[in-house]
């Protein structure tokens, strides 16, 4: 079963959409902003959009989250927020 993490609460930004703006050629938050219709708005989710596209860049695969240690992840074992919190 797949997860949804959301990074941007404020546009109601998903990791998928970053991956899928990423893939479509995003290489800045702002870029990632326009892909989604969205814009910065309280700016909590600057730097870990940045976190992100270094680690998928860096990578090549879609999602930067385990290389970033942005969640619980473990070898691939992604872990929701609410897994996180009964951990």
């Amino acid at each position: 079963m797949g997860y949804v993490m959301y990074i941007c609460s404020c546009n109601t930004i998903t990791d998928k959409d970053i991956d899928t703006a990423i893939q479509a050629g995003a290489k800045k938050p702002k870029d990632i902003y326009a892909s989604c219709g969205g814009k910065v708005q309280c700016g909590q989710c600057v730097r870990t959009m940045a976190n992100y596209i270094r680690g998928t860049l860096s990578t090549g695969e879609g999602s930067g989250c385990c290389q970033e240690q942005r969640c619980a992840c473990s070898e691939g074992n992604h872990q929701t927020g609410q897994e996180k919190m009964s951990a």
